[in-house]
């Protein structure tokens, strides 16, 4: 007998098994399947139901999750028969890590199966999973969507639907995530040479999450000056950006860092300035990125 539930999550690994426990905890009910049985059984002792096989918690409910580490782990489950066969009539929620290509081909396949196919991508460690700042971007079949909107919101209150293409949400996460890492890791490099100059690492992330407020506002103004085409009238230009992480590179080395992360916006800027954008905003580096 297939047991019944509003919600299957395939895929039970830190993230997997953070989707199953919000979703317990705001009173849905869910089937679980997971190649290593180990990782259910705390799961079942917190209100889910543990299924036999990955086609049996498909057709346990109407939407199916799926968590695993990536396109090829995914695709070892879906090519199996009787997950193919379970896959027709339901929707299938895609929310492990791949490229745009993959997204398509996999998308392409399973609606061939009669499945409507939503793809996202999970902007929070594991376990911000569910709060209300927690950000997910979702896009494929509107319909599916709107259906289980609520479902889906609360895995992420802040999340974003990007239309029916499904590479748009893998774009997004895969830009989005670049953006943060290479957020952390600037934040690594310069923490180092604060430590050189007798700042603890402490005091210095505090002093560094009210710099990266101080570039909202940076964001609103590129913005307009991007969809406006028009990078004059500025009081931060390339050229003194460029004078200012040079003067920064030089810092760092004399303190025994390697400056990795700021020789790269260095050569970024020097770009830039080789266009003839030396007096422009720093949202004129946008025009350097092709080059």
């Amino acid at each position: 007998m297939v047991k019944t539930s509003d919600v299957a999550v395939i895929g039970l690994g830190a993230m997997g098994s953070s989707l199953v426990r919000v979703l317990l905890a705001k009173g849905f009910r869910v089937s679980v399947w997971n190649r290593s049985p180990r990782k259910v059984e705390s799961l079942i002792d917190a209100g889910a139901l543990a299924c036999e096989s990955a086609a049996m918690a498909i057709r346990s409910s109407p939407v199916s999750i799926m968590c695993v580490s990536d396109y090829a782990a995914a695709d070892l489950i879906l090519e199996e028969p009787a997950v193919r066969a379970a896959l027709n009539g339901r929707v299938f929620v895609q929310l492990s890590s791949g490229r745009p290509e993959q997204v398509v081909a996999q998308r392409d396949r399973l609606v061939t199966q009669g499945a409507k196919y939503v793809v996202g991508g999970i902007m929070a460690h594991a376990s911000r999973v569910g709060r209300e700042d927690c950000m997910v971007l979702y896009a494929g079949d509107s319909v599916a969507y709107s259906q289980h909107k609520e479902l889906l919101l609360a895995l992420g209150p802040a999340s974003h639907y990007l239309g029916d293409d499904p590479v748009r949400a893998i774009g997004a996460y895969l830009a989005l995530g670049a953006l943060m890492t290479a957020s952390l890791c600037s934040f690594f490099e310069t923490a180092a040479v604060a430590s050189k100059f007798g700042i603890p690492v402490r005091q210095y992330a505090a002093m560094s999450i009210q710099t990266v407020k101080e570039s909202f506002p940076g964001y609103e103004d590129g913005v307009e000056r991007i969809e406006s085409d028009s990078f004059d009238d500025t009081l931060a230009t390339v050229g003194g950006y460029l004078w200012a992480m040079r003067d920064a590179e030089e810092t760092f080395r004399s303190n025994g860092v390697q400056p990795r992360i700021t020789r790269a916006l260095i050569e970024h800027l020097q770009i830039a300035e080789d266009l003839g954008l030396a007096e422009s905003d720093l949202a004129a580096v946008t025009r350097a990125i092709n080059h």
